[in-house]
């Protein structure tokens, strides 16, 4: 009796299906995965840069005009962060770029009394915020 080694070409196509499947699942979960974390991110952001322009504005008794600096974990998240100063509040909103653009929560928005939103979300405000 001869004896075998090796893999047979039927062994070896069903061990890269299985691979192929298995890599066809966990892509869209990973990146599921990575847009949540990053909106999770953009939420913690919108909050601390809300406390510092409440910061601000018991200092100096009013709002900034202008948007103030951003710290460098701000600018790597794929968001961008728009301040929107008006009477004596203001708006933050953090809209999604790049890869984050399909998020299904669109743009997350706060304001200056607390109230949390989002703009164009596919999902209920339950999930997004």
């Amino acid at each position: 009796m001869k004896l075998r080694s090796g893999w047979s070409l039927i062994e070896l196509m069903l061990v890269i299906a299985i691979i192929a499947i298995l890599t066809c699942v966990s892509i869209p979960v990973y990146s599921s995965f990575l847009q949540k974390s990053y909106r999770q991110q953009a939420k913690i952001n919108l909050l601390q840069r809300s406390h510092s322009l409440e910061r601000i504005a018991i200092i100096s008794g009013s709002y900034p005009t202008q948007r103030p600096d951003l710290p460098s974990t701000i600018l790597q998240l794929p968001y961008q962060f728009i301040y929107t100063p008006k009477d004596n509040t203001f708006d933050i909103q953090a809209q999604p770029i790049g890869a984050q653009i399909t998020d299904e929560c669109g743009t997350l928005t706060l304001s200056s009394k607390g109230r949390h939103g989002f703009l164009s979300a596919q999902w209920p405000m339950s999930l997004c915020w």
